[in-house]
């Protein structure tokens, strides 16, 4: 009887040690044969990651179709848009463009129309930040078909790396071939600028009415 005890004991000792030796296998990634479920979680987490980013790329450009055929319903066309996406609100900022100058019954136009449009998209009023406006007098040339527009007007620009120790540039456009702007500049002389080394640019109000 005494010996049937001693041999349940031992059963029960060694089960114990191997449920124990299997717990620290499984939660400690230093131990050989242990279990690499934490790893797997890292990767699932940046695939996700991915596949969201993936996903609010595609949402960005379904949106800005949207936008670009709620402005034209109206009758008018769109200098550029701004579609950022932070904390689950979507925040959009149109410039408009026309044959005309931009009125602010345009914009209002425009602002109800586009709000129409991606609240039958499922946006909810709640979830957008919109901003409709002109681009004003000293609009921002961020396109190649910018330049192209502002042919023969003054405008005001800086270079990513400066030229010759020099970063800002100011002149009237001569001409835009492909990749290539030809400026007369307004210190005196021309000088060639390829659009993709430009940080920005935009019209020079004040130049324009000299």
């Amino acid at each position: 009887m005494l010996a049937s005890a001693f041999l349940f004991y031992y059963i029960l000792a060694i089960d114990a040690g191997w449920s124990s030796l299997a717990a620290r296998r499984a939660h400690n990634p230093k131990v050989a044969g242990s279990n690499p479920a934490p790893a797997t979680k890292k990767i699932q987490s940046v695939s996700s990651h991915r596949k969201t980013a993936e996903i609010i790329v595609q949402e960005t450009n379904d949106l800005s179709k949207l936008v670009m055929q709620s402005v034209q319903a109206v009758g008018l066309a769109i200098w550029s848009t701004q579609i950022t996406h932070l904390e689950g609100v979507v925040r959009v900022i149109v410039l408009l463009h026309g044959q005309r100058p931009v009125t602010i019954d345009d914009c209002v136009m425009a602002d109800k129309q586009i709000r129409h449009q991606l609240a039958i998209a499922t946006i909810r009023p709640e979830q957008l930040q919109l901003e409709v406006s002109s681009p004003g007098l000293n609009r921002p040339l961020t396109e190649a078909w910018h330049f192209q527009w502002a042919k023969g007007q003054c405008i005001q620009l800086k270079l990513k790396k400066a030229l010759a120790g020099v970063r800002s540039f100011s002149g009237q456009i001569i001409d835009v071939v492909r990749e290539s702007l030809q400026l007369d500049l307004t210190d005196g002389g021309q000088q060639s600028f390829q659009l993709g080394d430009i940080r920005q640019a935009r019209l020079d109000s004040i130049g324009n009415k000299l």
